[in-house]
């Protein structure tokens, strides 16, 4: 199966924060991120995170794996993605992981 991301870039911010966007997510994805607020990803899935030192969750190796593992047999989709980061606060996760601080600054100033 195929995967395919559309994207519309309305205007200049848009179309130069793309080639970064895209870049990022290739490199990290999003699930690092979800890492970096330990307490919400916690209450989120009602346990621990187990072996992961979610201190540093840019050194975290295959979070996406680590994630999966934790859902526990539960598939790990881009809805499942968005349930979970419905209990995240941002604020937190900029805090702790400069590369989710970096994809941060590239959504808001295309940079």
């Amino acid at each position: 199966m195929s995967r395919h991301v559309v994207i519309l870039a309305s205007g200049e911010t848009e179309r130069r924060a793309l080639p970064n966007l895209l870049r990022h997510l290739r490199r990290e994805g999003v699930s690092v991120g979800f890492f970096a607020d330990e307490s919400g990803l916690r209450r989120h899935l009602g346990k621990n995170l187990g072996n992961v030192d979610a201190s540093q969750p840019d050194r975290i190796d295959n979070p996406k794996l680590h994630l999966k593992n934790l859902l526990a047999g539960r598939l790990y989709t881009a809805e499942m993605a968005e349930r979970i980061s419905l209990d995240l606060d941002v604020t937190t996760i900029t805090s702790k992981s400069a590369s989710f601080s970096r994809f941060l600054d590239v959504v808001r100033n295309g940079r």
